[in-house]
């Protein structure tokens, strides 16, 4: 297969009969014009999705208008989860448009959102408003991880307040799954990573306030915890024979490390929340088959 490149350069601001152009060489039909204040947007209806282009910024978000009840209305600011799905296959209707087989993801599937306009289809199901205090560099992480650590701390962990959490893993999923399960009135009283200070830096970009020791033995972090205080470690096993830690999410993405320390907290009788799909998909039945021998939830 031979790839060519085609090159659309759009200027600070397209006339109606430039996005008409524009929409006929992406085959969109049926295209709308509605005013915007600074940008031209056009959207067009194409069988069950709708179908625009819209000013974005970062990884997705931007100013839209709708066209139908279920589009958010003229001057709303969206944005749009990593996933969008098509809203009536099999998988949409049970819940699952993350594994939709007609999904679209911008800058995998379809042109990235990076870009100064974006086609994106399945707009009525997909699109979400913002709060006017929300910033575009904000919005633009809900789409995939904090959707993502929801889904597995709340959903699926069923993390409950007071609880106390342990978090392995401080990039975006798990600095992610931090905020959310203090939100919910978790304790999150403990988080490991591999580098140096970005454990104790999560507390505080998660809001977490507290007294934050970088403490790596289990016996020495329980008696801060109970005292009121947080414990930054770069030693996931003795993070995982903290005494009273109910929950143990882990988050890092690497597989060998990820079975390890699902492993240690299943010995320990801790629950677990595994949001490393690598160690899932590789010894996920293993280590599920381990939790409920031992009495503990893998999720």
């Amino acid at each position: 297969m031979k790839l060519s490149l085609h090159p659309v350069i759009l200027g600070e601001k397209l006339e109606y009969e430039q996005l008409l152009a524009l929409a006929a060489k992406l085959g969109y039909q049926g295209v709308s014009r509605f005013a915007m204040p600074q940008m031209e947007m056009i959207v067009g209806q194409l069988g069950f999705g709708t179908n625009a282009i819209y000013p974005t910024n970062f990884n997705g978000p931007g100013g839209m208008r709708g066209m139908s009840p279920a589009v958010p209305i003229v001057g709303d600011r969206v944005t749009v989860p990593f996933v969008s799905g098509c809203g009536h296959c099999p998988e949409c209707a049970s819940g699952h448009q993350h594994i939709c087989d007609n999904q679209v993801q911008p800058g995998f599937t379809m042109w990235g959102s990076f870009a100064e306009y974006v086609a994106l289809e399945y707009a009525d199901l997909n699109v979400v408003r913002l709060p006017d205090s929300m910033a575009f560099d904000t919005a633009a992480a809900l789409g995939c991880r904090f959707v993502t650590s929801f889904s597995a701390v709340i959903d699926k962990g069923r993390c409950a307040p007071g609880e106390w959490v342990a978090v392995h893993g401080c990039g975006g999923v798990g600095l992610s799954a931090i905020m959310i399960a203090a939100a919910m009135g978790a304790q999150v009283v403990a988080v490991a990573d591999v580098v140096p200070g970005r454990p104790a830096a999560s507390f505080v970009e998660a809001s977490v306030k507290a007294s934050v020791k970088e403490i790596n033995d289990a016996k020495a972090a329980a008696d801060h915890i109970r005292q009121s205080g947080r414990v930054a470690m770069n030693n996931a096993d003795e993070m995982a024979r903290i005494e009273n830690v109910d929950v143990i999410v882990e988050a890092t993405g690497v597989p060998e490390v990820g079975a390890k320390v699902c492993l240690a907290a299943i010995q320990a009788g801790k629950h677990i929340i595994n949001m490393n799909v690598e160690t899932d998909a590789t010894v996920g039945y293993i280590l599920n088959r381990k939790a409920k021998e031992a009495g503990v939830i893998y999720s």
